[in-house]
């Protein structure tokens, strides 16, 4: 199973996510946290079930071109953003040759 995250899941530091921060927008938490929940579903899912959720920075850019190229991280904050054609390209490689297995991934420029 694939499944495309949200970058406010992100670690900032080990143990916290983008919106633990003071400064995120309240009005957005409640969002996040329910993501958050969907991967501890994930983690305490029984073995068999195979998964990742491929997770994109908080720019993810509908109009750069994309460059066939990406970075890829563990559940932390890798970079400021990607083009969103690179963000499908890291999706379909990660169908048609699968590299991570039970885990949350950033991917980033």
């Amino acid at each position: 199973m694939l499944g495309v995250g949200v970058a406010t899941t992100l670690q900032t530091a080990p143990g916290v996510a983008v919106h633990d921060d003071p400064a995120f927008p309240e009005a957005h938490r409640t969002f996040s946290l329910g993501h958050t929940a969907a991967l501890d579903l994930l983690h305490a899912s029984p073995a068999a079930l195979d998964w990742v959720v491929v997770t994109p920075p908080m720019d993810l850019d509908r109009t750069a071109p994309g460059t066939g190229h990406y970075r890829v991280g563990g559940p932390h904050v890798l970079g400021s953003r990607i083009a969103q054609a690179d963000l499908a390209v890291a999706i379909v490689d990660e169908l048609t040759t699968p590299a991570h297995h039970r885990e949350q991934i950033s991917v980033a420029e």
